[in-house]
């Protein structure tokens, strides 16, 4: 979508190393549509990408699961307040 012209609202990544280990993450894009592509988006998308790949994630079972899956909503909701 970034290449159709969507931008990223906000970070692909959480703020602290806590919530990186998370494994629900939603990204939250724009659809200011603009001619010009940044780059910046993509990179912050590819650092993201490798940060991940390397990153042990909390299992995901019993009532942590849907404590983490809540954890993501409640940030991507605090982020999407701000605008």
């Amino acid at each position: 979508m970034l290449l159709e012209g969507y931008c990223l609202f906000g970070s692909p990544l959480p703020p602290n190393g806590r919530l990186m280990k998370n494994p629900y993450r939603s990204i939250a894009l724009i659809g200011e549509k603009k001619q010009a592509k940044e780059g910046r988006d993509f990179l912050l998308l590819e650092k993201a990408r490798q940060r991940l790949t390397v990153t042990p994630f909390l299992g995901g079972e019993g009532k942590r699961g849907e404590d983490l899956a809540f954890m993501d909503l409640a940030l991507l909701e605090a982020s999407l307040d701000r605008r």
